[in-house]
């Protein structure tokens, strides 16, 4: 901390008030709560009550309690920033702090030494440097949704876009809200000062022409009008006068949004005739204009199922110049939609519509739980440094800001970078440091392998991007490129050597740009790798390391309480030309896990590799209520080339270990869903108890796991008081039926994930909703690819689903020995569309995150 820090502010002290029980904390010189790296910030504390003397000595000690992302912790002493501070507040005081890290972190006023509980005496902060996209190789955008915004809310929102770097933001001068009726005058305030706002802080917009209005809709129902089919001539004038005000400050339009969803209640065919009229109007006012389709969802919904397919096979591409579409939860479902939209184009477009670029105009994590925020600032950073390896040229983050505190509501709300105070989440400040990581920069591939290739075995994921003006001269050493990395997989961290054949590595940052050591190892470094990633920076001639992993280890350590001990198996490599001296240290979490004593020293030739198998022993059962938790290693290796005495390093992984749930050919395990914290209820916009649980007979289901040498088998008995089931195909899981998922280990991005259903004829209804390279299956029909059945009891309002999964069509090829997961739901509709489900752990219906289903392992 800096000297002039006065220790822990004391405010008798300084002469200032004592604290009330109910202090707020603000930072009094920022719109929003955003900070340049390397100078104090200054922090409002408010609602102080007038000391008497009588309480003169009883003044508390104040701090600030600091946490960063990951829940790391530290204690942040106060300096008055002013000890004759003059306010024309009484009951406020201002001191300062030196934050202690880079990026994102939540700051709490400690009163001796103790956190305050009362939320208001809690904020956040994101120290983050000033940078701009210039959006010249890739666009780094928003989703925005500022415009309806006014006073504190807005100033707040447009300091966070300013700060946050993006080039372009995607925006709404929605019909409605610039011609209130057919005989209202054109009204572009809000759009005006909203291009005017954005224009002012370099940031283009990119419009959305949308939606219907009452006054002139082909709707039945006017209230159905706003995603209902408008009428022709009026949208048209309203289209000719948006462009017409604009086509000199906007370039990019796209017309409508997410037509493949409920966005969209009229036909495919009326939506393909908008698009040719509206584009071919658009190019006629507007030549140099780029036009887009409304952004596809990437989700099967009626009354359009295949929306896509339709649309790109019959679209007029003669004034189609980008192809737009959504992205929505975990990184590995941003991989499967991408596989997804590029075969729908293969299989259904034109070559002309194929060859267009592609924009991800809308995408991003919800964190409707707030424990997930954290995963929201990893989604981010990987699905956009990913984009320009997909072959996508632009990726629209949403949105800014959430737009709701209810947490027992929809999950739509809580996209935001910022929470609805404007508070930035940790996102916020891993976009704004990947933006001034790479927006300089152009992505390069793999010099040998296609386009979104670049992920190695184990899990492993590298993206290089290269100054522009890249050479191979000797000039080289000056030029800067940027390598991301990580590796899949929740909780583990393990070491590789990296070398480059003409670069070095001058430093490393984690996802909020603090440093992370750089450990020299031979001509190379070794990088500690885990699901967080980090920014390598090379010196020298780009290029994609030679990467070698120096201590391999299993994704996860399964453990089985009160059963045999678990094998940890270790790999140490040396991958340098020298002889290399390695000391492993092991240490754990939990006191009841006993791992043993460490290998002994070892000196491992050039090219070397040692191997170990070490028992890990739960030493009692109280071990059985802790699930999860993390091994430590500790590898010090010392290469012996007495050229360099000094080439030491050490470095820290960690593996995380989980209790199993053992599944044996002689034993079922039976898993009961009975109570209401198994129930997710959907809730609406407003109260409806019709939609509530009900208790058990409501909905309640047992199920059964089994295993033999060939499958896994799954029997799951549903009571239901109402069986209701009218949908087909991927639209099944909106009704009564199973849905279940299942995936081999962490290191991989997808997940099979199925549906079970027993339909309005009582025939047994499968469908294949998502199906990863390492399946066997096709995505598609369940039917004749795997056994099951769906059969309902009246009498006992009692639905059975069995399922049968061959352990050859689940990617192995024989029962596997080691542990995997997978979990399923169960959907339930009383004929008011669906209202909930049962759930045997999170991760399918709320979002797809297959680490969070629990972990099975197999015994003969």
């Amino acid at each position: 901390m800096i000297s002039r820090f006065l220790g822990t502010l004391a405010f008798f002290a300084l002469g200032f008030p004592t604290l009330a029980q109910a202090a707020t904390l603000a930072l009094p010189d920022h719109d929003a709560n955003i900070a340049p790296p390397g100078e104090p910030v200054t922090i409002a504390i408010r609602k102080l009550p007038a000391q008497s003397a009588a309480t003169a000595a009883a003044a508390p000690t104040l701090a600030l309690r600091a946490r960063d992302w990951l829940g790391n912790e530290t204690t942040l002493p106060l300096a008055a920033a002013n000890p004759r501070t003059t306010t024309t507040r009484p009951d406020e005081l201002h001191a300062q702090f030196t934050p202690p890290w880079l990026g994102w972190m939540e700051l709490t006023l400690a009163i001796n030494g103790q956190p305050d509980p009362a939320p208001a005496a809690t904020t956040r902060l994101a120290v983050i440097p000033k940078t701009k996209s210039p959006g010249t190789h890739f666009r780094y955008g928003i989703s925005d949704h500022s415009m309806s915004l006014g006073g504190s809310t807005r100033r707040k929102t447009l300091a966070l876009l300013d700060a946050l770097g993006v080039d372009i933001a995607r925006e709404e001068p929605s019909w409605h809200r610039i011609k209130t009726n057919a005989d209202a005058p054109w009204d572009f305030t809000r759009p005006d000062q909203m291009l005017a706002d954005y224009t002012a802080r370099g940031i283009e917009m990119q419009a959305i022409l949308n939606y219907g209005v009452p006054w002139a809709t082909t709707a039945t129902d006017t209230r159905d009008a706003r995603r209902t089919m408008p009428q022709m001539e009026p949208w048209l004038d309203y289209v000719r006068t948006t462009v017409n005000r604009y086509k000199d400050r906007v370039r990019h339009w796209e017309i409508w949004n997410e037509p493949d969803i409920g966005f969209w209640k009229s036909t495919t065919a009326q939506y393909v005739g908008l698009f040719n009229r509206t584009s071919a109007e658009i190019a006629r006012l507007q030549p140099e204009a780029r036009i887009m389709n409304g952004g596809f969802a990437m989700v099967t919904r009626q009354p359009n199922p295949r929306f896509v397919e339709e649309f790109i096979a019959t679209a007029d591409p003669a004034h189609w110049h980008l192809r737009a579409w959504h992205d929505y939860n975990t990184f590995g479902q941003l991989l499967e939609r991408h596989n997804q939209h590029q075969t729908l184009y293969k299989k259904h477009a034109r070559s002309e519509t194929t060859a267009l670029p592609s924009w991800m105009n809308e995408g991003g994590y919800h964190t409707i739980d707030p424990r997930d925020e954290a995963e929201q600032a990893r989604a981010i950073v990987k699905k956009v440094s990913t984009a320009p390896a997909l072959g996508l040229a632009a990726y629209f983050v949403y949105t800014t800001r959430d737009s709701s505190r209810d947490r027992n509501g929809p999950t739509a709300p809580f996209y935001g970078l910022a929470d609805y105070d404007c508070l930035p989440k940790p996102a916020y400040a891993a976009y704004n440091r990947l933006i001034a990581e790479t927006a300089h920069l152009r992505y390069q591939p793999p010099a040998a392998t296609p386009a979104g290739s670049a992920v190695t075995n184990d899990g492993l994921w590298q993206h290089l991007y290269a100054t522009p003006t890249a050479t191979t001269s000797p000039a080289s050493e000056s030029q800067h490129h940027t390598l991301v990395t990580w590796r899949e997989g929740a909780g583990r961290q393990s070491p590789v050597w990296l070398r480059w054949p003409a670069a070095r590595a001058t430093a490393i940052l984690d996802l909020m740009g603090n440093p992370v050591p750089l450990n020299p190892l031979g001509d190379g470094v070794v990088v500690n790798l885990g699901d967080n990633p980090l920014y390598i920076h090379l010196a020298g001639i780009p290029a994609y390391p030679q990467t070698t992993p120096i201590l391999q280890l299993p994704e996860l350590l399964s453990i089985i309480p009160g059963a045999r001990p678990a094998t940890l198996a270790i790999s140490i490599h040396n991958p340098t030309t020298s002889s290399l001296s390695v000391r492993l240290q092991l240490a754990s979490d939990n006191p009841a896990l006993d791992v043993g004593p460490p290998p002994p020293p070892a000196t491992l030739a050039p090219g070397a590799t040692q191997n170990h198998h070490l028992p890990v022993v739960l030493k009692n059962s109280t071990a059985a209520s802790l699930p999860r938790g993390q091994l430590t290693l500790a590898l010090t290796a010392t290469g012996n080339n007495t050229r360099d005495d000094n080439n030491t390093s050490t470095i820290k992984a960690s593996l995380p270990y989980e209790a199993a749930r053992l599944l044996s050919s002689r034993a079922p395990l039976i898993t009961e869903l009975h109570n209401r914290s198994d129930i997710r209820n959907l809730h609406e916009a407003l109260a409806n108890p019709v939609m509530e649980w009900k208790g058990p007979d409501d909905l309640s289901a047992t199920a059964t796991w089994t295993t033999t040498p060939d499958a896994l088998q799954l029997t799951v008995n549903v009571t239901d008081q109402t069986h209701h089931q009218p949908h087909q195909r991927d639209t099944l899981w909106q009704a009564d039926s199973l849905q279940f998922a299942f995936r081999a280990d962490d290191t991989q991005t997808g997940c099979l994930e199925l549906v079970l259903a027993l339909d309005q004829t009582a025939t047994p209804r499968g469908w294949i909703m998502s199906n990863p390279e390492w399946t066997l299956f096709g995505k598609g029909d369940l039917e004749g690819r795997v056994p099951f059945t769906a059969t309902r009891d009246p009498a006992t309002s009692r639905t059975t689903y069995q399922l049968t999964l061959p352990w050859r069509a689940l990617g192995y090829a024989k029962q596997p020995a080691t542990a995997w997961r997978a979990s399923f739901i169960v959907n339930d509709d009383d004929g008011l569309g669906r209202k909930q489900y049962l759930q045997l752990s999170p991760g399918i219906g709320e979002s797809k995150d297959p680490q969070k289903y629990p972990l099975f392992l197999c015994r003969p």
